[in-house]
């Protein structure tokens, strides 16, 4: 964006204030599913008169997260028609640097019955 500039009609320049301080272009936004960051100029001349020039930034997240840490198939042998089965949990992550939590169908340690079982996580 171009930085706001403003005129007073005694000739002098305004003093210009920015919120968040120190803020200046480029500046590299974080992701946020939040309320957009609000970027607010303020022009106050000498005799405490105001001018505002405000705009917001979001920065959406558009890529999916990523599947780092996967657990293989797994074959379970029992002479009992169910059996409790464990896993290690997939681990994903995200370009925004948030926490991702996976969500898995099935619960590790769950008793399974003789069969094919899939369990999905996403």
């Amino acid at each position: 964006w171009t930085v706001p500039t403003a005129v007073d009609n005694s000739g002098k320049q305004p003093k210009m204030t920015v919120t968040p301080a120190g803020i200046k272009p480029p500046h590299k936004f974080l992701i946020t599913t939040e309320l957009p960051t609000s970027v607010m100029y303020t022009f106050t001349d000498d005799s405490g008169m105001e001018s505002l020039c405000d705009f917001g930034v979001r920065v959406v997240d558009t890529e999916d997260p990523k599947l780092t840490e996967h657990c293989e198939n797994l074959k379970t042998e029992t002479k009992e028609e169910a059996v409790n089965v464990n896993w290690t949990q997939p681990v994903f992550t995200d370009n925004s640097k948030q926490p991702v939590r996976g969500n898995c169908d099935k619960d590790s340690g769950q008793r399974f019955y003789w069969g094919t079982t899939w369990v999905t996580c996403t």
